[in-house]
């Protein structure tokens, strides 16, 4: 459990931070102050800090954190504006946090912290950072009885897993219910954060058991629990399941429903069964992997182009740019820019209107929205310019786009029937 100390003089802003269920799960609110100093001493994983108010400087508090290079990180929460968000990316806070607290956006920062957290926490537990891509394809892979030898198998298994392949394995089901829906109207996010999220109410790695995530697209997930012991497995998941969907719908206001597990007595009655019944849909992350590349040595984008990914994936519907980004990752704006070209290939400005439009197709896809609101919700205050980068970028118009959707859903329609 990590704890918090929230830094406040108002009544009020500390009730609204109490009352968050967030604290259900994974951290501890463990005290609200006024004395900044008690904070500091008390040496907390996280201090939740105002950016600016009568009893600290917030951003001067963030800065010194960073430049001492502090075991606590502190988060800043101020007003809802541009302005402050900016101030304290340059004071490198760990996040900010607007008011009135959003609980969706208090999950987010959350699920950020507990990563970096458990990341600094296993650092010498696993010093690769591509443990989890590959695991997550080498299971997939298995569950689709790809894998062609079984003594491969269980060879990759025991490079990945801390069990032995005699123990039980269980295969599981979640469903997001209105999962359009949710993530384009309480969710502000994006999808890849969303699953992310959900994740981290199964996500387990303990002396028993490792629990993983094994598929994911649209509202379906599917998770892998790998158990060193065989015996009530199938009832202890389903148990550990109702908690997971009570949670989601107490922190996230989210309904899931999570399937009854297929579970299996060792790796070599899993691998058995999938040769002959693949258990999961084709994985669409996978698809554009060549056949003959070896995913475990494929090179990846460094950890800096990464994150400034992540950042604009999660926050492409803000008021957001290259100075932006280039703070989030601690670089200056001409370097951010040429290394994001010499990595990706591609200019910033082109990256982040590309993530911005296919948001604005999605959209358009599975919702009625019109069009000066999906302009809003993907970061343009003025439609007319939205919609002048979405036909250059589509070749439609957006009601030409909407209408091309609809005539497909209905031509699929026509030919079922």
């Amino acid at each position: 459990m990590y704890e918090m100390i929230l830094i406040s003089s108002s009544r009020q802003v500390t009730e609204d931070f109490i009352k968050k269920d967030v604290w259900k799960q994974d951290f501890a609110l463990v005290c609200a102050t006024e004395d900044v100093n008690e904070a500091i001493l008390k040496k907390p994983h996280v201090i939740l800090c105002p950016a600016k108010s009568s009893i600290v400087d917030g951003l001067s508090l963030a800065r010194q954190a960073f430049e001492e290079n502090w075991n606590t990180k502190v988060v800043l929460y101020g007003r809802r504006t541009y302005e402050y968000v900016h101030l304290a990316m340059d004071a490198h806070a760990w996040g900010y946090l607007a008011m009135p607290l959003d609980n969706a956006e208090l999950v987010h920062l959350c699920v950020g912290l507990k990563q970096f957290l458990e990341k600094k926490d296993n650092a010498a537990l696993s010093q690769r950072e591509d443990i989890p891509l590959l695991r997550e394809y080498f299971f997939y892979n298995l569950c689709q009885g790809a894998i062609p030898d079984y003594e491969q198998a269980a060879a990759t298994f025991r490079s990945l897993v801390p069990f032995e392949p005699e123990g039980g394995l269980a295969v599981t089901k979640l469903i997001i219910s209105d999962f359009s829906d949710y993530l384009a109207g309480q969710w502000k996010y994006g999808k890849d954060s969303l699953y992310t999220a959900v994740s981290n109410f199964l996500i387990k790695i303990d002396e028993q058991d490792l629990i993983l995530p094994v598929y994911r697209d649209g509202k379906e997930m599917y998770f892998l629990t790998v158990s060193a012991k065989r015996k009530d497995l199938k009832k202890k998941i389903i148990a550990e399941s109702r908690e997971v969907e009570r949670l989601l719908l107490d922190i996230m206001s989210m309904e899931v429903v999570v399937r009854e597990p297929v579970v299996f007595d060792s790796l070599r009655a899993l691998y058995t069964y999938a040769k002959e019944h693949p258990m999961l849909p084709v994985n669409k992350r996978f698809e554009e992997v060549d056949k003959d590349t070896d995913v475990f040595s494929t090179e990846k984008e460094s950890t800096v182009i990464g994150n400034a990914k992540e950042y604009i994936n999660n926050c492409y519907n803000r008021e957001i740019g290259l100075d932006d980004v280039a703070a989030f990752v601690q670089l200056s704006p001409a370097y951010f820019s040429r290394l994001f070209k010499q990595e990706t290939g591609e200019n910033f400005i082109d990256y982040l209107i590309k993530v911005r439009m296919e948001h604005g197709k999605r959209l358009l896809e599975t919702t009625n929205h019109k069009t000066y609101e999906i302009s809003q919700m993907v970061g343009y205050k003025k439609s007319k310019y939205f919609s002048k980068l979405f036909k250059k970028y589509s070749g439609y118009t957006a009601t030409e786009y909407r209408s091309y959707v609809n005539r497909k859903k209905q031509k699929k329609q026509l030919d079922k029937m």
